[in-house]
């Protein structure tokens, strides 16, 4: 059975449209914040349009990138669902507009739709593992593999391929923001993505990425594992 994408994937048809009656429109300019870590989490957001960026900042002032979340993807869901104030920051990379949804009505919906919670879990759980793996990968990995992989993760996500078969990635990301996102300085971000493109595997341009080689890049991280 395939993974809810989104906790509005949970949801039955009929759950959705009631929880959908009572959202209501909101747009945030690029670089605003939605919410800051701490923030009491009264309500969910579903993007319509835009890019929001979920991040935490460390004691030292390093900023570590969780996601980069897009159209038809739910942000704040876990404050609304544990009631505990917000667990990362949530910035608009771009003008971003959405639906904001009231936390309380998505506890009515759960209330009532046993099989949307136990969605819900496996989405949670889903999530769990998968900050596992990537908090792991940045700990030990070297700096191909942290980047391979945030590559092939924006490529799973965000991957379209054009009519000469070529795969980009729909998402524009600056160097600093894949340095962000793969736990390295942009530096390094900058180096390899400069060799990788004399190798023939990716072409990267004014944030946009168009990767030429994908098994190049999974035999990096394969050889990793």
């Amino acid at each position: 059975m395939p993974e809810p994408v989104s906790i509005l994937e949970a949801l039955t048809a009929r759950s959705r449209a009631q929880l959908m009656h009572h959202a209501r429109p909101r747009q945030f300019t690029a670089g605003s914040a939605l919410f800051y870590k701490g923030d009491d989490g009264t309500w969910l957001y579903l993007i319509e349009q835009g890019l929001v960026e979920i991040s935490l900042m460390s004691l030292q002032g390093k900023k570590a990138t969780l996601n980069h979340l897009g159209p038809g993807e739910v942000i704040g869901e876990l404050s609304a669902l544990d009631q505990l104030p917000r667990s990362a920051d949530a910035l608009a990379l771009t003008d971003t507009g959405g639906l904001v949804i009231p936390k309380q009505q998505l506890a009515e919906v759960l209330r009532d739709d046993s099989d949307a919670c136990l969605e819900v879990i496996r989405l949670l759980c889903s999530r769990v593992r998968n900050a596992s793996d990537m908090f792991e990968n940045r700990a030990v990995a070297p700096a191909s593999v942290r980047l391979a992989h945030c590559v092939l993760t924006l490529i799973r996500k965000w991957g379209e391929t054009d009519e000469q078969g070529i795969l980009h990635v729909s998402q524009q990301l600056s160097q600093a923001e894949l340095g962000e996102f793969a736990g390295l300085a942009r530096e390094n971000v900058n180096r390899l993505l400069k060799e990788w493109q004399a190798l023939g595997w990716l072409q990267f341009h004014r944030g946009q990425m168009s990767v030429l080689d994908l098994a190049a890049l999974n035999a990096i991280v394969d050889q990793s594992e």
